[in-house]
């Protein structure tokens, strides 16, 4: 029964932004929320108290890579580096209405 729930409640999310609270991943999205701006690997595991070992920066490289590469959630501007869409945003509100013109 409990098995049959976790796979209903992991269809349910559909979306690619929802990200289950308490994982890994939402802990990684909530430091980087913290911090402001992109970090790379090595730090965002420092900050969420993961050991800095290499089966984990490789399962959160791939993690985070995958919403990277749907473009949803995190994006990845240098290698092994990874920032949030929500920062892509803040930039280009903050952007003169004229930026560019001349």
């Amino acid at each position: 029964m409990r098995d049959s729930l976790r796979l209903i409640s992991r269809s349910a999310e559909g979306d690619a932004n929802t990200i289950r609270p308490g994982s890994t991943i939402d802990q990684a999205r909530q430091f980087l929320r913290k911090v402001g701006l992109p970090v790379h690997v090595e730090k965002i595991l420092q900050g969420i108290g993961k050991e800095n070992t290499k089966s984990n920066k490789v399962s959160l490289t791939g993690s985070l890579g995958h919403y990277a590469r749907q473009g949803s959630v995190f994006t990845r501007p240098a290698p092994n580096t990874f920032g949030l869409k929500e920062f892509e945003d803040q930039v280009l509100d903050d952007l003169p209405e004229d930026f560019g013109k001349n």
